[in-house]
């Protein structure tokens, strides 16, 4: 199954999205393929969970931007910064992001994160005392991100996730905008937490099309990895990210920048996005 973000992160300020071309351009291309008789693509509505704004300057929503509930069969979103704004990660609302799950969960539509990485980097949890990163975020980073990110997960019942494991600074595309450094592998303490709580909870099935992670992260637990062969990803409007541009392949080869494909997922579904070790 190949899932197709069309506009990914359509609200997002930098994209400048006009809601009314984003809704005819996302509902041509789904006209296209279902006159075609295509019947392995679902569509993604993706969000970055931004408060955008048009062309206009009018501030919007994104209810301003759903295209129809005939053409959407997927909603997703992207997570940056935003878990960090949590005090308490067990009860807290997620701005835009919980109320874009609620919107697309009375929508009927199945919601996946589709992009998502504590921005600014790491803090492991022997030093999280220290910091800030990179973006001035401090403390654990598992606590502060990962614990929302999860319980938000569990809040919605949330079927997909994808975690960008790269090193963001050594992209050029990211160079000197303090992304930072998201590669688990690199944090021991946060490589056991992700290990113990992510790969060993029934919860996921994890999916690269090869042991790809396993193999080089984590060689001595291959039986604990499930893989899925039938799991394809696409984007849509696509990235000019040197590090996703495999992702039209579905396949798990390194790219320029030695990437392979990684993804984690509740039970029944994953999906498919980048890492690097």
């Amino acid at each position: 199954q190949i899932y197709m973000r069309l506009g990914y992160e359509f609200d997002n300020p930098f994209f400048m999205y006009d809601n009314e071309e984003y809704i005819a351009s996302f509902r041509k291309i789904v006209s296209m393929f279902q006159h075609r008789g295509v019947s392995n693509v679902d569509f993604v509505w993706h969000s970055g969970a931004f408060l955008p704004a048009s062309t206009t300057g009018a501030n919007m929503t994104f209810h301003d931007y759903w295209p129809g509930k005939d053409v959407v069969d997927w909603c997703g979103i992207s997570l940056f910064e935003q878990p960090f704004t949590c005090q308490d990660p067990f009860t807290c609302r997620i701005p835009v992001a919980d109320d874009f799950a609620e919107y697309c969960l009375s929508q009927l539509k199945p919601v996946m994160i589709a992009e998502s990485a504590p921005v600014g980097g790491l803090i492991d949890e022997k030093d999280s005392d220290h910091g800030p990163n990179e973006r001035g975020f401090k403390g654990s980073s598992w606590a502060k991100w990962f614990d929302p990110v999860i319980n938000y997960i569990i809040r919605h019942d949330i079927p997909i996730w994808s975690y960008i494991n790269a090193d963001w600074d050594r992209l050029p595309l990211y160079k000197n905008q303090k992304w930072g450094d998201s590669r688990l592998q690199q944090y021991p303490g946060l490589a056991q937490r992700w290990h113990k709580e992510i790969l060993m909870n029934k919860r996921y099935k994890w999916y690269t099309g090869q042991n790809v992670f396993n193999d080089i992260c984590y060689p001595q637990d291959a039986s604990s990895v499930t893989t899925n062969s039938n799991v394809t990803t696409f984007s849509g409007f696509s990235h000019s990210h040197d590090h996703e541009k495999d992702v039209t392949s579905g396949g798990t080869g390194a790219g320029d920048n030695s990437d392979q494909w990684f993804s984690k997922g509740k039970k029944m579904r994953v999906l498919q996005t980048t890492m690097l070790c």
